[in-house]
């Protein structure tokens, strides 16, 4: 019988919080692009509100760029640090 490597939690957690985050980053983005559309489409149309309108859009382009970033800085980072087997050893 061959021995199982233990799992270590702390890192299963930290990955999982890692997807929340991005998660979170997703939800702000999708929020603010959203904003964004709906004041240049669906409001009276003033030169102020079309501006408003595309700053929150474009805001939400940079939130998602920076969320992705972090995402996958950290995901590499902590994949670099895991030296467990993808799968367990056959003996």
């Amino acid at each position: 019988m061959g021995t199982n490597p233990v799992p270590n939690l702390a890192l299963i957690r930290t990955q999982l919080a890692n997807e929340r985050t991005i998660l979170a980053y997703l939800r702000t983005a999708i929020m603010l692009a959203g904003t964004g559309v709906s004041l240049v489409k669906l409001l009276e149309v003033t030169p102020d509100l079309i501006r408003l309108g595309w700053l929150l859009i474009a805001l939400g382009a940079v939130v998602m760029v920076i969320g992705s970033y972090r995402y996958l800085r950290l995901r590499h980072k902590l994949n670099g640090q895991v030296n467990c087997p993808s799968e367990p050893e056959s003996s």
